[in-house]
C-alpha cells in the first residue's frame, strides 16, 4: 500500500508549513510516507514542495489547483493520495487498510452548505454563492482518492475546472460531483464497528481536523500525539465544526 500526501499552501499562509513540519509531518516521516506542499506561489522555505507551474494562485481558482494538484501526482507511485490543507491536523497513524480500502473518502458535507461563507477570501467579481452540491460529498480540508479516482477526475477537461463568477464551484464540491457522475457506488459507511475504524472527530480516535486556528497549531510543537490531541479537544479556539457527530459517506471499488 502506497500513500502520498499532497498539502495546498500558498504564500499567504506558508507559515503553517514550518507548524506541520513540527507536528503531524513528523508521523509521515517516521512512516516514510512522502508529502509535499503544494503551491503556485514562489516560496523560499526548507520544506518538501511541489510547484504548480502557469498557475496562479487565487481562493476562487481551487479547482484549478486541484486538477493540476491531481496531474501533478500521476508522476509519483502510489495507490492512496491524501489531499489535505494547510490548517487542517492529520492524525497519520490511522491511515490504515481498513480507511484505504474506498475510492473516495472524507468528511461528510450536506448539498448546498453555506455558498456564501468564503466572501472574505474572494476577489470582488467572486462575491457571489458558489454553485451548490449536487450530492454529499467529501469537505476540502482532508479528503482520500484512490488512484483510480484521481484518473476518473482528471477524465474531465482542465477548462472545466476553470471558475467564472457565473459557473462559481467549490473544489470539494465539484471533485464529489464528478465521482458520482462516474457513475460510483454510493456507500454510506454507517455501522457502528465500521464508523468506529473510519472516525473523524476530534478525540485520539479521529483521522482529521479542520479548521485548525493559526495559533493553536504552534502549541502543539514538541508534544506527543496524545497531548496534541487533548490541547486540540481544550482549547475553545478550535471551530465547533469539528465537534460534530460526523461519518464518512465513501465510494467503494
Amino acid at each position: 500500500m502506497r500513500l502520498l500526501v499532497l498539502i495546498t499552501t500558498y504564500k499567504k499562509t506558508v507559515g503553517r508549513v514550518k507548524t506541520i513540519e513540527n507536528t503531524w509531518a513528523k508521523t509521515l516521516r517516521e512512516k516514510n510516507i512522502p508529502y509535499y506542499f503544494v503551491t503556485g506561489d514562489k516560496i523560499e522555505v526548507k520544506a518538501p514542495f511541489l510547484f504548480l507551474k502557469n498557475f496562479i494562485e487565487s481562493y476562487e481558482q481551487l479547482p484549478l489547483k486541484t486538477y493540476n494538484l491531481l496531474k501533478e501526482s500521476l508522476n509519483f507511485e502510489y495507490d492512496y493520495l491524501i489531499k489535505t490543507d494547510d490548517d487542517t491536523f492529520l492524525n497519520a497513524n490511522l491511515l490504515t487498510n481498513d480507511i484505504l480500502s474506498f475510492d473516495y473518502v472524507g468528511k461528510f458535507n450536506k448539498p448546498s452548505l453555506a455558498p456564501t461563507l468564503h466572501y472574505f477570501k474572494c476577489t470582488e467579481q467572486y462575491k457571489v454563492p458558489k454553485k451548490p452540491a449536487k450530492f454529499e460529498y467529501a469537505e476540502g480540508g482532508m479528503y482520500i482518492l484512490s488512484r483510480k479516482a484521481v484518473n476518473k477526475i482528471l477524465e474531465t477537461p482542465k477548462d472545466e475546472f476553470i471558475n467564472t463568477p457565473e459557473n462559481y464551484k467549490g473544489e470539494d464540491v465539484f471533485v464529489g460531483d464528478l465521482l458520482h457522475d462516474k457513475t460510483y457506488t454510493k456507500l454510506n459507511i454507517n455501522d457502528v464497528n465500521l464508523s468506529k475504524k473510519l472516525n473523524m472527530d476530534i478525540t485520539n480516535k479521529g483521522l482529521s481536523i479542520h479548521p485548525v486556528h493559526n495559533i493553536l497549531m504552534p502549541k502543539l510543537f514538541n508534544k506527543d500525539l496524545n497531548e496534541q490531541i487533548k490541547i486540540l479537544l481544550e482549547n475553545p479556539i478550535l471551530n465547533d465544526y469539528n465537534k460534530r457527530d460526523l461519518y464518512l459517506k465513501c465510494y467503494d471499488r
